[in-house]
């Protein structure tokens, strides 16, 4: 009876554990429900209530109690240990920290001031390499020597050298600017030892004798040169011929009282015929052996020399000639002994106007039967290729024309050239009265100029002013005003200094329509004739120098 007791206890206890095992509940020795042995209620077994298993209290599993996972104990994320959540170096003292930068009070590294190295981190170079200075720059870097630092980059020409950015790159310009005429073309040697001496050929003033040419010698002096029409081409300006006065209208039987007065006046005071043309003499030639008196007919074989140009003319002429043709027709002419005839130039060939005289417009006694027609030069229209300038010896005005039209041609041989010469003109004095001599023909102008007079009013301004020093100005007279010319250029067409491409006026009347005067159109070089009550400028000349 007691032995069924003990086995009808020990099956029920048996029963009852298997039945809270099904049904989920077990049986720990720690007498809480958690189902561990670590006598907490967290469900682990590390022996805290945080759930983990890493031994702390901070819900994380690093093993610190700060509350991130980042592995120490100051409480942020960013892996050390100041406090801060910037990611930066922590210092201690200034060795801690990159090229010119500090320690602060936080211990962290901030860029050193500009014009410090305490650590020495700068080692100055040589301040003509224009590498560091010996400071740091406020940026984190070794500050460079600057503009103020002298340096030198092998290059004359760009002038005197300074530092920027670490190279030598900045230049103070041309080194020679501001030097005497000798002295001013920056010429670049090797290694940076230049020099400024001018070329040879450059015109200076070693004397005050302005028809002298002086020059620079290459090194640096100016030199004394030759007198002018030794070197260079010279001519005489050449007559005019007019001999007779006008008013705006008509030739005047009592000629304005001459000299002027110290205004200008009288009225129509200082024209062409007061003033003296410089004296030519034409000589007549058959088959070279001289004329006793040039005849009243030109014969072929005939030559006429002119004494102010010693250009030796044939004195017939051939008609109907294209400008091409009267080119060739000159260059293959057999005359008087000679082959080497050839059209003339512009200049020539205005140079046997007669002004004085009209129909024809030159000295019938040299050139009997010339046609009251137009003569071809071997000049062209530098803008206008397709045309040729020729005179018109009917009146003697200088205009251009179609190449292909076909015109008379007087050929010419030897002689000096008229063209412009370099260096021909000289100017002095000072601004607003400057004076400008020409050295090929002798005679001084005014640079300055007056516009929009008429002809009369042009004359009276001339012989009233005082200018540059002189009172003697007139206003030129045509073959004057026409030597300023070159048709080698255009707009202006003249090498005078500061020419305009304007009509100027000469003190010369048309002598067959009277209430004209003749002028110089600088644009291109016509010399033609305008009416006299209208306008045009006034550039005075006198005798020079």
């Amino acid at each position: 009876m007691k032995t069924l007791f003990i086995y009808t206890t020990i099956f029920i206890l048996t029963l009852s554990c298997q039945v809270q095992y099904e049904s989920g509940y077990h049986l720990n020795p720690d007498a809480s429900s958690d189902g561990d042995t670590d006598g907490d209620t967290d469900g682990d077994t590390d022996g805290d209530t945080d759930g983990d298993t890493d031994g702390d209290t901070d819900e994380d599993t690093d093993g610190d109690t700060d509350g991130d996972t980042d592995g120490d104990t100051d409480g942020d994320t960013d892996g050390d240990t100041d406090g801060d959540t910037d990611g930066d170096t922590d210092c201690i003292s200034n060795v801690d920290c990159p090229l010119c930068q500090m320690c602060n009070a936080e211990h962290e590294c901030e860029n050193a001031a500009s014009g410090q190295d305490l650590k020495n981190d700068c080692s100055a170079d040589v301040a003509s390499t224009c590498g560091n200075n010996g400071f740091c720059d406020g940026n984190g870097a070794c500050a460079k020597y600057g503009t103020a630092t002298s340096c030198d980059d092998g290059v004359f020409c760009n002038g005197a050298d300074t530092c920027l950015g670490g190279s030598c790159s900045v230049h103070a310009g041309d080194p020679c600017a501001g030097g005497d005429v000798c002295n001013n073309t920056c010429n670049e040697g090797t290694g940076g030892s230049g020099d400024c001496y001018s070329p040879d050929t450059t015109e200076c003033t070693a004397d005050t004798d302005p028809m002298t040419v002086d020059y620079c010698n290459g090194t640096g002096a100016c030199v004394l040169g030759a007198d002018y029409c030794t070197t260079k081409d010279c001519w005489k300006i050449l007559p005019s011929e007019q001999d007779a006065c006008y008013n705006d209208s008509v030739e005047m039987t009592t000629p304005p009282t001459f000299p002027c007065q110290a205004d200008g006046g009288p009225e129509f005071c200082g024209q062409d015929a007061q003033y003296d043309d410089n004296t030519r003499t034409f000589t007549c030639y058959e088959n070279s052996t001289q004329q006793s008196s040039c005849d009243g007919t030109a014969d072929a074989d005939e030559t006429v020399k002119d004494s102010l140009t010693n250009l030796e003319w044939q004195r017939t002429w051939t008609t109907g000639k294209t400008w091409q043709q009267a080119i060739g027709y000159c260059a293959n002419l057999t005359y008087a002994g000679h082959n080497d005839w050839r059209l003339p130039t512009y200049d020539e060939l205005k140079g046997i106007v007669n002004y004085g005289a009209s129909t024809p417009a030159i000295d019938t006694t040299a050139f009997p039967g010339t046609p009251n027609s137009r003569f071809w030069s071997s000049s062209f229209h530098v803008n206008l290729t397709d045309k040729a300038w020729s005179v018109y010896l009917y009146y003697g005005y200088v205009n251009f024309h179609n190449k292909t039209d076909k015109y008379n041609a007087h050929c010419v041989r030897s002689g000096s050239s008229h063209g412009s010469a370099q260096e021909r003109f000289y100017v002095s004095g000072v601004a607003g009265q400057q004076t400008v001599l020409d050295r090929a023909t002798g005679i001084m102008w005014a640079k300055e100029y007056e516009t929009s007079k008429t002809w009369k009013d042009a004359m009276a301004y001339c012989e009233g002013l005082d200018y540059g020093g002189y009172t003697d100005w007139r206003l030129p007279n045509v073959t004057e005003l026409g030597s300023l010319v070159n048709v080698g250029q255009y707009n202006p067409a003249s090498t005078f200094p500061d020419m305009p491409s304007n009509d100027f006026w000469s003190s010369s009347s048309y002598v067959n329509i009277t209430n004209r005067a003749w002028y110089v159109g600088f644009d291109d070089g016509r010399v033609v004739g305008n009416n006299k009550l209208s306008s045009s400028d006034a550039r005075c000349t006198r005798s020079g120098p």
